[in-house]
């Protein structure tokens, strides 16, 4: 899906807060930042009552998705 493209995008946050729904738990990797897609699947989800759990990558990961 693109991000750029206001209905791929919506349909891409639908499936994802859908699939969420049936979590136990929400992971979180803020390596590259929170978006503002990010900040409002935390805030439904916490809505919901889901955990959500922050992690971070190990370093030479996020040096690979950088390097991308």
């Amino acid at each position: 899906l693109k991000d750029n493209n206001i209905m791929q995008r919506a349909q891409g946050i639908a499936a994802g807060l859908a699939g969420g729904a049936k979590a136990h738990v929400i992971a979180v990797y803020g390596d590259l930042g929170i978006s503002p897609g990010m900040k409002q699947a935390i805030a439904h989800y916490k809505k919901l009552g889901k955990v959500i759990d922050r992690r971070v990558l190990p370093w030479p990961e996020v040096e690979a998705i950088l390097e991308m």
